[in-house]
């Protein structure tokens, strides 16, 4: 990938701590489900990052993340119907200021991994291609996110 192998070596589920604001209900009276999450997961190594998401009734839509590193930044979009909307990865040249863009194929993500479960119920297979304990540290982490919102303050996670 033209990341140069950077975004795979951030590891979300290695982060050791989380301070989050969850559940800000933007239309209550029709949805009861978070519109807005904002998290700041903090590394033992002093690395950070900030993860947000929110939705609303109308107004532009994307689908997508931006990552920011000490010398440039790379961007990560969906397509959603839109002209000139490409699903792909943009990685920014912080010294010429443009942009290159790689084509990222289009997958059914739900569909994937439910065919994926699917097959190893068939085959017995007893090692899952996520192990669960990757499972069990998302948990964790959303669990602490939960807990810091409510106490407002910095939650460590063990």
């Amino acid at each position: 990938m033209i990341t140069g192998g950077l975004i795979s070596q951030v590891n979300p589920l290695a982060a050791n701590s989380v301070t989050a604001r969850v559940g800000a209900l933007t239309h209550p009276e029709q949805d009861k489900s978070d519109d807005s999450a904002m998290y700041f997961l903090r590394w033992k190594n002093g690395m950070v990052a900030t993860l947000s998401m929110c939705a609303w009734r109308g107004g532009a839509t994307e689908y997508g993340g931006d990552v920011f590193f000490e010398n440039g930044m790379a961007k990560f979009r969906i397509s959603y119907g839109g002209e000139g909307d490409d699903t792909g990865v943009w990685v920014a040249n912080s010294k010429s200021g443009t942009w290159t863009f790689e084509s990222v194929p289009e997958t059914n993500s739900f569909q994937d991994e439910f065919s994926a479960f699917i097959e190893s119920l068939e085959l017995g297979d007893e090692d899952t291609p996520v192990p669960q304990q990757h499972g069990l540290r998302v948990f964790k982490i959303l669990e602490a996110a939960e807990e810091s919102s409510r106490a407002q303050q910095e939650i460590v996670i063990d």
